[in-house]
């Protein structure tokens, strides 16, 4: 970005202070919401994980754990396709 582009992008940022501040806070909640939502799966999973030693047949158990180990290792949430698009240059 060369030092005009980024002296255009300071100015625009000065005249729209509010609603960069409003996208920065949804941004953050909305990690914080996704960084939860993977803690929660993540310990769901250790917990079918264990069942699934005391229960080994229950096919139950076995499905439910593939669910959640897709869930976690899934390139199609939105917050991984937020991830990607975002980057210095065309975060804005």
């Amino acid at each position: 970005m060369s030092e005009f582009e980024m002296k255009m992008f300071e100015l625009e940022i000065e005249g729209n202070k509010d609603f960069y501040a409003k996208v920065l806070k949804f941004i953050e909640d909305l990690f914080a919401n996704y960084l939860s939502f993977q803690k929660v799966y993540k310990q769901y999973l250790l917990k079918m994980k264990l069942e699934e030693r005391f229960f080994p047949d229950d096919k139950e158990i076995k499905e439910v754990r593939k669910i959640l180990e897709r869930r976690l290792n899934s390139k199609t949430h939105l917050i991984t396709m937020i991830l990607k698009s975002l980057s210095p240059e065309s975060s804005w």
